[in-house]
């Protein structure tokens, strides 16, 4: 399942470049940035889901074309995540000689203004992301320890595609080394599905 996530990785030049030099014809998708509720008072109950469901119908109605609906999210408790990886004694994970060169890399504050050291990394930190995702879970739970990541999922999204340097901001490289994450929603069905199969079972779908 690593392979399928990382097998979609793009990269923000990536899409800048195909945004560019887009067909408006083939325009078919869309892409959901924020989803939150406003309301103080409704803080703590769990509106996702009909949240998500009426976005979709509305965009469809009012753009018929649109067929694919995703979000572009953040990660952020995978650095918090992989620092405790790399500080275990325990950790199967990551190798020694991969921890040895992140321990001295981390302890700088410009490694990540290095293209090529960022080239170089790249990889490794998309395949631990990929991860974290859909195998790191809550010991009492069973869901994904990402809050993010847990809040999609029992709305019945998947995991669908690892972008890397999407975040360049201090807070992105702070969270998650500057990688987001798209959840894709699919027809209705299949997001109550996908939403059951995860509350009951925490099977996590990519």
């Amino acid at each position: 399942c690593l392979n399928l996530v990382l097998n979609r990785v793009k990269s923000v030049s990536d899409v800048t470049e195909e945004i560019l030099h887009e067909d408006p014809s083939l325009i078919n998708s869309a892409i959901f940035y924020s989803i939150s509720s406003t309301q103080p008072g409704l803080r703590g109950i769990e509106l996702g889901n009909a949240l998500i469901k009426r976005c979709v119908l509305q965009l469809q109605a009012e753009h018929p074309e649109l067929e694919k609906f995703s979000s572009l999210s953040p990660i952020p408790d995978f650095r918090k995540w992989l620092m405790e990886e790399l500080h275990s004694s325990s950790t199967s994970i990551i190798s020694s000689e991969i921890r040895s060169w992140f321990h001295s890399l981390f302890s700088t504050s410009t490694w990540h203004l290095d293209e090529t050291v960022l080239d170089e990394i790249r990889p490794i930190l998309m395949r631990l992301c990929a991860y974290y995702l859909t195998q790191v879970k809550h010991s009492k739970t069973g869901y994904a320890r990402d809050p993010v990541a847990n809040f999609h999922l029992r709305n019945g999204a998947v995991v669908w595609r690892l972008n890397w340097l999407a975040d360049r901001s201090e807070r992105g490289w702070k969270q998650s080394l500057s990688m987001m994450v798209n959840y894709r929603y699919y027809s209705f069905d299949r997001i109550d599905r996908n939403s059951i199969d995860y509350i009951d079972k925490q099977k996590i779908q990519i």
